[in-house]
């Protein structure tokens, strides 16, 4: 391979909302577009500017873009660009080491399997598998044990493995992936890149919807991306300009019988997508707007970021504390406490869910919907399956009512009044403010939304989460901060059940 052999095509059309080029000498791009068409993946005129870019080169030799980030919708761009990097690694630039590296194990997993069979699948690629490496049905290939490898004739290897807290520097390659770049943590990059430095033509691509509220990493990225501050950096990021906003009724929740909403829109769906027409059609993101929560929706479809208030964090919780404490794995505690509550407006309510999470730190889940009518018969279906120690709610809010339908349904529920609320706000509080706070959450958006918002009123010296603008509802953090607090007072709660 000589690498004074690329060349500079001519610019393809671009659609990207935002973006950020590299000034390159020279390019692989068109070779890697042939190499991944014969794999089965055409390069469309973004992929081919995107490629053009991720394969172009300094006169040194050295790759132009260090840092390669694409941010989109599901499904539109990302997982396509990828392969096709890893194919043009692997076929054009023979490069010594790839690594792969996704959030989950099963999505690595999905990733491997993907280029695995485009490889094995198409004669002209398989015929430089290693034979004298793999397994006896898949020759200079690798599987199982949470690592997956591909090896090449003359030495060229690419790995997919997930990450972990700890797997920063296990991580060190020529070039890297870092797929879902929503879950990257500031201490990947810490352990990371310093690793890198002695690399002459290492690179990084980063691919991932919009970020969540601790996507503090990805947020970097589109700071400096947007506005074209790292000269090394190509940035493409197809989204919403009017992200939260212009739907027809004021306070919308965007709920999916919402009129109006700006999740409905179609003419946005279009403008936002760049696979639109091609490989993305509007029945199926119709059926994905009715079947996904409004707020996952508008994160991996509409490319709305969860950001902090006004964009600096000013809420009363720290939100990269909060975002730290997710364990996604948690599943719903076989012990509980639960709270109801119902927002000021009755347009939706919560269920507080509080019992023993890991290593003895208190798990907190909410369940959020539209309207109220749907809490009694939730919270009977959990008595059935669950040892629930206390339903709980506050007379003296708009929660009373739920009192006619619990009655009906024989369900015992304890009188909590405002400074209990007051008491579970300040327990949350109080859990942030340690240095290793004693909760931790499953990272649901509803109540991530909520903590974003979140800021607090004095009533007397009491200090309650304020929800007197009807819309903002804060119903999920009422619910499961007072679920907390309750939790914490269960005399008969066992350590041990805490040991997951």
């Amino acid at each position: 391979m000589t690498r004074s052999g690329g060349r500079r095509p001519k610019l393809a059309k671009r659609r990207a909302t935002w973006s950020h080029e590299v000034d390159y000498v020279y390019t692989f791009g068109p070779e890697v577009a042939d190499i991944a068409a014969a794999a089965g993946l055409e390069p469309d005129e973004d992929q081919q500017w995107i490629l053009d870019q991720g394969f172009g080169y300094l006169r040194d030799g050295r790759p132009a873009a260090f840092e390669v980030d694409i941010i989109a919708a599901r499904q539109n761009i990302k997982t396509a660009s990828i392969i096709m990097f890893e194919l043009g690694w692997l076929y054009v630039t023979e490069e010594p080491l790839i690594i792969h590296s996704a959030h989950e194990l099963d999505a690595t997993e999905e990733a491997f399997i993907d280029i695995r069979e485009r490889i094995e699948g198409t004669p002209q690629l398989a015929k430089w598998l290693d034979p004298s490496k793999g397994e006896k049905d898949h020759p200079g290939v690798f599987t199982g044990n949470g690592s997956w490898e591909i090896h090449l004739l003359g030495g060229t290897r690419l790995k997919y493995k997930a990450r972990t807290n700890n797997a920063g520097r296990a991580l060190t390659a020529d070039k890297l992936v870092l797929d879902e770049g929503f879950a990257l943590k500031p201490s990947h990059i810490g352990s990371l890149y310093p690793t890198l430095t002695t690399i002459f033509d290492c690179q990084v691509v980063m691919a991932s919807s919009a970020g969540k509220l601790e996507s503090a990493v990805l947020r970097d990225h589109r700071e400096r991306g947007r506005a074209g501050t790292s000269p090394r950096q190509f940035y493409a990021e197809w989204g919403d300009v009017d992200a939260w906003s212009g739907c027809k009724a004021k306070g919308c929740d965007h709920a999916k019988t919402a009129i109006g909403c700006a999740l409905d829109d179609e003419t946005r769906w279009a403008r936002i997508m760049p696979a639109w027409g091609r490989r993305v059609f509007p029945e199926t993101i119709r059926a994905m707007r009715q079947a996904m929560p409004p707020e996952e929706f508008a994160r991996e479809f509409m490319v709305w970021w969860d950001d902090p208030p006004d964009g600096d964090g000013t809420g009363v919780i720290d939100l990269g504390k909060w975002g730290g404490l997710v364990n996604p794995k948690a599943k719903a505690p076989k012990s509980a406490v639960l709270v109801l509550d119902v927002a000021p407006s009755r347009k939706s309510a919560s269920i507080g869910v509080a019992g023993p999470g890991k290593k003895g730190r208190t798990l907190l889940m909410v369940q959020k919907r539209d309207g109220y009518r749907w809490v009694v018969p939730q919270v009977k279906r959990l008595l059935e399956r669950q040892s629930i120690a206390e339903v709980a709610l506050n007379p003296g809010s708009q929660a009373s009512v739920l009192i006619p339908d619990l009655v009906e349904e024989g369900i015992e529920f304890a009188k909590i009044n405002t400074t209990d609320v007051a008491h579970g706000c300040a327990w949350l509080l109080g859990q942030m403010e340690q240095k290793k706070p004693g909760v931790e959450h499953v990272g649901q958006p509803e109540l991530d939304t909520e903590v974003a918002d979140a800021i607090t009123r004095m009533t007397g010296e009491n200090e309650l989460f304020d929800r007197r603008d009807k819309s903002i509802t804060q119903t999920a953090i009422v619910a499961a901060s007072t679920a907390g607090y309750r939790w914490s007072l269960q005399e008969d709660y066992d350590v041990m059940d805490s040991v997951l």
